[in-house]
């Protein structure tokens, strides 16, 4: 994206990019959402959400997080957190 110099907002009426969507973890119902009890699944760290953001920042492109247990979402906003300081 950074390469193509493509922005977050560009398309026509019909179809528009908007952003990058990036997982944590996975389901509930498959038992692959990252729990605090340590079970489920780490689809993408905390540490690497971070950098995710800070590309998207600096590129124009808005990050979308799927983050479904208390782990991943407690991971996901404390990437926010660093990150916005």
């Amino acid at each position: 994206l950074r390469a193509l110099a493509l922005r977050s907002g560009r398309g026509s009426p019909l179809l528009r990019v908007g952003y990058r969507k990036t997982f944590m973890d996975g389901t509930l119902g498959s038992q692959t959402a990252r729990l605090l009890d340590g079970s489920g699944v780490e689809l993408t760290s905390g540490e690497e959400l971070e950098q995710i953001v800070r590309d998207g920042a600096e590129t124009g492109w808005p990050v979308a997080v799927h983050a479904i247990g208390d782990r991943a979402n407690r991971d996901a906003l404390d990437a926010f957190e660093r990150w916005a300081k």
